[in-house]
């Protein structure tokens, strides 16, 4: 997958993760340009920030999972163990607001592969 791909793909399903314990900067970020109103709570709001991204994934044509991409379940299971080994060292996660387990890493990938919605 080319990494811009990825990038686009990966951000609704982080902010969903973020959102379990930063719900309250997603939210005044949504607020401040305008993805939700002043009067939403940090929850709706990051949600509305979340479908502000998938709008935008849709009308550019990216898909929603890496299973819609075309990814076969057995070239993602060949390649998951590398995948978390690169999400793990990936310097990404100094800046993310919510630190991952290896589980929580396994989780979302999977997720994604998929299209579920995190709820973890």
């Amino acid at each position: 997958m080319p990494h811009g791909i990825t990038v686009g793909m990966v951000l609704p399903y982080s902010i969903e993760y973020a959102m379990k314990t930063h719900a309250d900067l997603y939210g005044e970020f949504s607020r401040a340009i305008g993805t939700a109103t002043p009067n939403d709570d940090d929850k709706t709001a990051t949600l509305k920030l979340r479908d502000a991204v998938w709008k935008l994934m849709d009308e550019l044509e990216v898909p929603r999972s890496m299973k819609a991409f075309g990814i076969s379940k057995e070239d993602f299971e060949k390649n998951f163990d590398d995948l978390v080994r690169f999400t793990l060292e990936s310097a990404v996660n100094i800046f993310n607001c919510r630190e991952p387990s290896n589980d929580e890493i396994e989780q979302f990938w999977h997720y994604l592969y998929e299209g579920k919605s995190i709820d973890f």
